[in-house]
């Protein structure tokens, strides 16, 4: 990327996981997947209700054929992280479903 030019990422942050831990209908999901395709982790939708426990969470479901990881970045994270290569210029939430759009532009 040339300096200055502008880069859009969709993630999930602790806004995300706020999110999922207020709707029903995506805390019902997970236990539902989660029943389908057992993870490695202990984490269900009640621990969705709660604050994001790290500033970086991966949850990894090996048995599903297609939808078999999610990761979740804490914006500070993003900020310090993504913002040693880029300038982080807004992270904007529930721009893409549950995803939110990190806007970047290349130092």
């Amino acid at each position: 990327m040339k300096a200055g030019a502008l880069a859009f990422c969709t993630v999930m942050t602790e806004m995300t996981w706020d999110r999922i831990g207020n709707d029903p209908n995506y805390s019902g999901a997970i236990d539902a997947f989660k029943n389908k395709y057992p993870m490695p982790y202990k984490a269900s939708a009640k621990d969705y209700k709660k604050p994001m426990p790290r500033e970086r969470m991966v949850f990894w479901a090996p048995g599903s054929p297609i939808y078999n990881s999610d990761v979740y970045h804490h914006s500070e994270y993003v900020r310090r992280e993504w913002g040693r290569f880029f300038d982080v210029v807004e992270i904007l939430p529930a721009h893409l479903d549950l995803q939110d759009l990190v806007v970047l532009q290349k130092i």
